[in-house]
């Protein structure tokens, strides 16, 4: 797999991370388990440098995209995009939720599994037992602020064509195997 992704960052800490490396900020609830993000669309970089949240503990003084590829050996890749992967994905989550429950049950706790903790505590045994060091997303959410109209239920109803977010998760211990910086650059706002 070798892809041309952006992750949308303060210029300054863009230019840190071009001399040091990334730093994966642990998280219970990342999308993807805990990794380094990038988007495939260059816009949705530049979106997110617009709207950060506090939890990544990024202040956006001076948006800046990093723009680099991607490359790894396929069978280190969980790409949900491919059919196949997803089988697989399915098969993983399936172990992964017959050891969640046997856990709550030793522990006796009764208590409702959060969703967010969960995925990210999927991916995360994803990534530790399973030898992936790559996770590729798909995500399918039609209220996001990134939208131009406010009539996208009605049109992904009637079209059957939806949009759908693609994020890469990279596996930050192989970041330096892995990540090719390309080019850092200022952006105006979107």
């Amino acid at each position: 797999m070798k892809v041309l992704a952006f992750h949308g960052t303060d210029y300054d800490v863009a230019q840190k991370i071009d001399h040091e490396g990334f730093i994966s900020k642990p998280s219970l609830e990342h999308w993807l388990g805990n990794a380094i993000y990038f988007y495939i669309d260059e816009l949705l970089a530049k979106w997110w440098t617009t709207r950060p949240s506090n939890k990544f503990g990024t202040t956006i003084k001076k948006s800046a995209l990093i723009k680099a590829y991607i490359s790894v050996e396929d069978d280190r890749v969980l790409d949900l995009r491919k059919l196949d992967d997803y089988n697989t994905f399915i098969k993983w989550e399936n172990e992964y939720e017959k050891q969640t429950i046997e856990m709550s049950n030793k522990m006796h706790t009764g208590c409702p599994i959060d969703f967010k903790e969960y995925r990210c505590g999927l991916f995360d045994s994803i990534f530790r037992d399973k030898g992936i060091d790559v996770i590729a997303g798909c995500f399918h959410k039609p209220n996001q602020p990134y939208f131009t109209t406010d009539k996208i239920h009605d049109i992904l109803r009637r079209l059957e064509l939806t949009y759908t977010e693609i994020q890469v998760a990279v596996k930050a211990e192989k970041q330096k195997e892995i990540i090719t910086i390309v080019d850092i650059y200022k952006q105006n706002s979107v």
